[in-house]
């Protein structure tokens, strides 16, 4: 009975990393037509000038590569940790395999609010405040 059980709990930690890791690989592949669909969108409901598209395309190139980047880490990180979980490694090891999991998803957040911020330096305040569909906080 046990061992069913705990056949079930390796079954679900498994089928749940491939669900968390397949959806990035297929948003990988998907990106580039998604992002100029975007863009247009952007460009459209914001009416960005010519200057701010350019500068928001410039903007999503260079933040599309640090993320891929950052996301095989991720993936990769991932995968070391179930294989360390899996293969029975010691606490310490699976700890510093959570650890370095950790480190790379705030990484990942350091990156995107700092694309973030990039791109309300971009916006005019009317633009951010569309893009948010709140009123803007009051410029200093």
């Amino acid at each position: 009975m046990k061992r069913k059980i705990r056949l079930w709990a390796v079954l679900g930690a498994v089928l749940g990393s491939l669900l968390m890791i397949s959806p990035a690989a297929r948003a990988q592949a998907q990106a580039a037509p998604r992002a100029d669909d975007q863009m247009k969108k952007l460009k459209q409901e914001l009416g960005l000038t010519e200057q701010q598209s350019s500068q928001l395309q410039a903007l999503a190139s260079s933040g599309q590569q640090q993320g891929a980047i950052l996301q095989q880490k991720i993936s990769a990180a991932r995968r070391n940790l179930m294989a360390a979980v899996l293969g029975g490694a010691d606490q310490a090891t699976v700890q510093a395999r959570v650890d370095e999991l950790k480190r790379l998803t705030n990484e990942m957040i350091d990156l995107n609010t700092r694309e973030i911020a990039k791109l309300a330096k971009i916006l005019t305040p009317e633009q951010r405040e569309k893009l948010l569909g709140a009123p803007a906080a009051p410029s200093q």
